[in-house]
């Protein structure tokens, strides 16, 4: 730079204008950003052709969408997109009509073809449509946080583009990000996922560095409403990896957020939670993007009142001061997804923790701002938590309008978790089955209820949702005590305790020992392993010296039936050790004497298909 002529501007123009962008781009990613947003500034000003001008109000909305800064960037997209004749309607009514329109267009342009057709189109050509889709590819950002119909807009309208010039370079994002309003807003989850299939293979096809990080944001974004969870990781990891290489800090930045939210979801160990959420807030001294640092602010309180014992209702952040200021914050910078979050993340908190009436304050308070947040991972969770406030609220109810009205919101909460699983059963049949379990208990249909516990707790097994199990064996014990079925509530309970305790919530263990002080006193004396969550789990303890020895949940019910049933010891060990011949499937078994320290086959029993002898 110190080398160019006084005159650089006139005599070297494109050589000057390409040397100070660059200047800009590494100002921008080495956090200087101030610099780089004033050198941007100057530089549209001196640009002479619209592309020219088009790439440098792209980059500068790029910058300002990463701190926070929406609305200014939205402004900013309006100006580039402008003078190209692509204008962004300016009132609700004109953005719901706009929407129509395009939508309708695109429908009517994809007419004869297939989604999969569209990943060998002829390619866009013309330099002025390339431009225009990269002022959409930014103003998307921008325009979704300042209003969720508006930033739907500019998608439809970067769709259209592609489909009616042919695919470019940058066709992937807006492709990948229709995928996302057609598996949320639209209701069209199969042809979400086409398009999101589409994404990808046309970043392949183009090798879009510029937009690879985007790309696999939004299609991790929304994987997990039609796939299993998991799945969702690797491309909120790639939207991390390759934003930072490319220099794309806002999605780089929200890959790692989501990436830790999922993983928060999913019951990973809250340990390791906390650690990758760490690790994104150090990223952020790095990205500076202002939305995904408020969003792991709040979720490592979140893991710490898990984890913490400080927790029992009240401020997230520990304080109600700390908390109010960062709401001030994220309402300030208008970031209302930000809050739908912490409504969420909170009302899971307070339902874990029983704090029911605040619970049900933040899921009503979450309610409105769905729009902003709909087609999200996350958005699953309202209905369920919700679902079990009310249904732990439904006896405590005042009269009988009350209990009618809370029965109505759950049926309506139990129906929108019915629709998620019909999506993707594996990550939330179970919790279907745990509502359902609840509105049979509410009503007194305890057989159902039981068999609806089960159900949950196997699905959850399976599906290794390690939280949710325990959420379904507490909600069972609690059933059991009730009906004061102790013994076989305490099972329940255990299994809860322990599902708690291998997810690392131990404010939540804390919590369970001072409702129910057996189980505290049985964990330390007995030092029981509870590794399964069914009528077919097992229980392995820590006591066997020749290896872990399982026994089925159904035979610990028994033995427990068979405890209260009998009173004579020598009646009592032969049908203890009957359960144990069938459980294990054995043909004999014996019973060891602690007061010699051997072992007697005595009783001896022989199980057979029809008796014991």
């Amino acid at each position: 730079m110190a080398v160019l002529p006084e005159d650089a501007w006139d005599s070297q123009y494109a050589l000057t204008l390409a040397l100070h962008r660059e200047q800009a781009e590494c100002d921008y990613m080495c956090g200087r950003v101030d610099r780089a947003d004033a050198k941007l500034e100057d530089l549209i000003r001196r640009a002479r052709s619209p592309l020219e001008q088009a790439d440098l109000f792209a980059l500068r909305v790029m910058l300002l969408s990463s701190q926070g800064r929406f609305a200014e960037g939205l402004v900013a997209s309006r100006v580039g997109l402008a003078q190209f004749g692509e204008l962004l309607p300016e009132t609700p009514e004109a953005t719901m009509a706009t929407f129509g329109a395009v939508y309708g267009e695109i429908e009517a342009s994809l007419a004869g073809r297939t989604v999969e057709s569209l990943a060998d189109a002829p390619a866009m050509r013309d330099p002025a449509r390339s431009a225009v889709l990269r002022l959409l590819n930014e103003a998307f950002g921008a325009g979704f946080v300042v209003d969720a119909r508006l930033g739907s807009v500019v998608i439809l309208k970067h769709v259209l583009l592609s489909l009616t010039h042919g695919p470019g370079e940058l066709s992937a994002f807006g492709f990948a990000t229709y995928g996302y309003l057609l598996v949320g807003p639209l209701g069209r989850p199969a042809d979400g996922l086409r398009y999101g299939r589409l994404a990808l293979q046309l970043l392949e096809r183009f090798t879009s560095t510029e937009v690879a990080s985007r790309v696999h944001f939004m299609v991790g974004f929304y994987t997990g409403h039609t796939r299993p969870l998991r799945d969702s990781l690797h491309h909120l990891n790639q939207a991390r990896v390759l934003g930072l290489e490319t220099g794309d800090f806002m999605y780089a930045s929200q890959g790692a957020v989501f990436h830790a939210l999922a993983n928060l979801r999913r019951g990973e160990d809250l340990s390791a939670v906390r650690e990758e959420i760490d690790q994104g807030r150090a990223l952020m001294v790095r990205t500076r993007d202002a939305m995904s640092t408020a969003q792991l602010v709040l979720l490592g309180h979140v893991v710490d009142a898990l984890q913490h014992e400080r927790w029992f209702g009240g401020p997230l952040f520990g304080d109600n001061q700390g908390e109010a200021d960062w709401l001030k914050v994220v309402d300030g910078a208008g970031l209302a997804i930000v809050r739908f979050l912490h409504h969420v993340s909170k009302l899971m908190v307070a339902t874990l923790f029983e704090a029911y009436a605040e619970a049900l304050a933040l899921g009503a308070a979450a309610q409105p701002l769905m729009a902003v947040a709909v087609g999200g991972p996350h958005t699953a969770d309202l209905p369920f938590y919700s679902a079990l406030a009310l249904a732990a609220s439904h006896a405590a109810a005042a009269d009988e309008a009350e209990r009618a009205s809370l029965m109505a919101q759950l049926l309506e909460h139990r129906a929108v978790t019915a629709q998620w699983a019909q999506l993707c059963p594996e990550n939330e049949q179970h919790r279907l089955h745990i509502i359902d379990a609840e509105i049979a208990r509410i009503r007194g249909q305890d057989l159902v209820a039981l068999d609806e516990y089960d159900r949950a707790i196997e699905w959850a097994r399976r599906s290794q949702f390690i939280h949710h199990e325990a959420i379904a064996n507490e909600l069972c014990g609690r059933f059991h005590q009730a009906r004061g079925r102790a013994q076989i509530a305490r099972v329940y309970l255990g299994q809860a305790r322990y599902g708690y305790e291998r997810w690392g919530a131990l404010a939540k263990v804390r919590a369970l020992d001072v409702k129910y002080p057996h189980l505290a006193a049985r964990a330390e004396s007995v030092g029981a392993t509870i590794t399964a969550s069914s009528s077919r789990a097992l229980i392995t303890s820590s006591l066997s010296t020749t290896g872990n020895q399982g026994l089925d949940l159904t035979s610990v019910i028994k033995a427990a039936q068979a405890l209260t049933a009998e009173i004579a010891v020598e009646p009592l060990l032969e049908k203890i050790i009957q359960i144990m011949i069938e459980n294990a499937g054995a043909r004999r078994g014996c019973c060891c004497s602690s007061a010699t320290a051997s072992c007697a086959w005595s009783p001896s029993r022989r199980s057979t298909p029809a008796r014991t002898r």
